[in-house]
């Protein structure tokens, strides 16, 4: 995995057990490790395709000089947690958070926190993958024939052929083949391309079909929804 660091963040904040630590306020460095993967961003140079490593900076500055812990272990786990919650392309981060004032009357050069903090991948298996494959697939079709389909109005293309839709007859097969088949997801792309479509947006977590989209064509828009707020943003944009 790829990483993208930052080292000695100089920071002003008011952290530590004594009082006086709380009132006056001493210098703190923060260090940190993000690990992402940079391969969309180094083909498309593109920084959306990247984690922006100033929006980090701003973000460990503010929480820093906002909050006041009392342990920089405390203050190294809460900038962790909002770092992987906010930029969702950081799979793991290492922090150290430095102490170079720390009131211990001795001689030293600093005293620090290091922690590393990531996601974990779980992979849930529902329906088919799981028992009777058969009875279950025979079992979805079934649901399927009871539900009422009308023609579309607007046409759209089954990932499974990479061609249109539109009459309400082709949809309930297609649904089923999907189940167990390969997705035609490039000649589905390259299709809408052929057809004049240059704009594209992706709904939910990551931003892995854009990335793959500009590797069929990097002159395409893409934009990625992820958050009530992204959507408002991407619509002014589009409209």
């Amino acid at each position: 995995m790829d990483v993208i660091k930052i080292r000695d963040l100089e920071i002003y904040g008011h952290h530590g057990v004594m009082k006086e630590e709380n009132v006056l306020g001493q210098k703190f460095l923060v260090s940190l490790a993000l690990y992402t993967d940079t391969r969309a961003a180094g083909e498309s140079d593109n920084l959306a395709d990247s984690v922006n490593y100033a929006e980090v900076s701003y973000l460990v500055k503010e929480q820093m000089e906002k909050e006041t812990y009392r342990l920089i272990e405390a203050a190294a786990e809460q900038l962790a947690k909002k770092i992987l919650l906010k930029f969702p392309l950081v799979k793991k981060v290492e922090v150290e958070i430095k102490k170079p004032w720390a009131p211990i009357l001795l001689p030293l050069d600093t005293v620090s926190v290091s922690i590393t903090r990531g996601w974990e991948t779980a992979y849930l298996s529902i329906g088919s993958n799981m028992g009777d494959r058969k009875a279950y697939l025979e079992a979805a079709i079934e649901e399927l024939k009871k539900v009422e389909i009308s023609d579309s109005f607007v046409p759209y293309i089954a990932n499974v052929t990479a061609d249109y839709v539109t009459k309400k007859e082709e949809v309930k097969p297609l649904l089923a083949s999907q189940v167990s088949s390969s997705v035609r997801w490039q000649q589905t792309i390259e299709r809408l391309l052929a057809d004049g479509a240059d704009e594209f947006v992706e709904i939910g977590p990551g931003r892995t079909l854009t990335g793959f989209l500009r590797k069929i064509n990097r002159d395409v828009k893409g934009y990625n929804i992820r958050t009530y707020e992204e959507m408002h943003q991407v619509c002014e944009t589009l409209l």
